[in-house]
């Protein structure tokens, strides 16, 4: 099985064999001896000869060898043994040192991972399709809960802990933390506020393995991730109605991967 990937050039999905050296041309140059073997993949428009989005390699006449033409090429099949494999890391590697020929296929070894969902926001946890700056692959779980009683109301329980359904010690770098508070939903004075507009702090304790966020203009409302990050810590320091929405998004690597 081979790994998915999508084509950014809007060219559709392209599996199985990906040659990352391929040129994009909107115009395929006069074919000659010099581009023998050379391929490129056609990206101007549809003509009665070529189609947008096809592979061409430049290939010798079977009726006239001193004539050149360029041919489809499939690049999608495995019927050739691939030139360069190795996982999708390794390939990369291979790229950034410059070790891989113009022209050569690659054939890349990791599993067709179908849980890749990059747009889903979900109660389970899944993978965006993203990779940290370490190559290892972010996840993203939404987890919601409700706001405590108010400390400075006089409430005995102004924190509440919501399992994240993470095992601890799962999570290697917590990438992002996201939360928003739904305030007083359906009455005229309703309103949201949310992490990603606001000035926010980031702080980490180690030893403890806490990450928080609050809001600097009124820094009442503590979201931590706990235990090892099995646990969310919410804190209601404040007078904030008790019972309103959270929504509060993680986006994690693991230390399995």
């Amino acid at each position: 099985m081979q790994k998915k990937y999508l084509d950014l050039e809007g060219l559709g999905e392209v599996a199985y064999i990906v040659n990352h050296k391929c040129k994009q041309v909107s115009l395929l140059p006069y074919p000659s001896v010099s581009l023998a073997g050379k391929i490129y993949q056609y990206v101007g428009k549809n003509t009665s000869l070529v189609r947008h989005g096809w592979f061409y390699e430049c290939v010798q006449s079977e009726s006239d060898p001193s004539v050149y033409q360029w041919a489809e090429k499939d690049v999608q099949r495995n019927d050739d043994v691939p030139h360069v494999t190795g996982t999708v890391s390794e390939i990369n590697s291979k790229i950034l040192y410059n070790q891989i020929p113009d022209g050569a296929y690659v054939g890349i070894v990791d599993d067709w991972d179908d849980s890749i969902t990059n747009g889903l926001y979900s109660l389970k946890e899944t993978l965006t399709g993203e990779t940290w700056i370490d190559d290892k692959p972010i996840y993203r779980l939404v987890i919601t809960s409700v706001l405590p009683e108010p400390y400075l109301s006089g409430g005995s329980s102004y924190h509440v802990y919501v399992p994240t359904g993470i095992a601890a010690g799962v999570i290697d770098t917590l990438v992002g933390l996201q939360a928003n508070i739904h305030h007083y939903p359906g009455q005229s004075n309703e309103y949201w506020f949310d992490s990603t507009y606001m000035t926010f702090y980031h702080s980490q304790n180690p030893s403890t393995s806490d990450t928080s966020i609050f809001n600097s203009s009124n820094a009442t409302i503590d979201v931590f991730v706990r235990d090892a990050g099995t646990n969310i810590d919410i804190r209601n320091g404040g007078t904030w109605h008790v019972d309103q929405p959270v929504n509060i998004i993680l986006k994690y690597t693991k230390t399995t991967d």
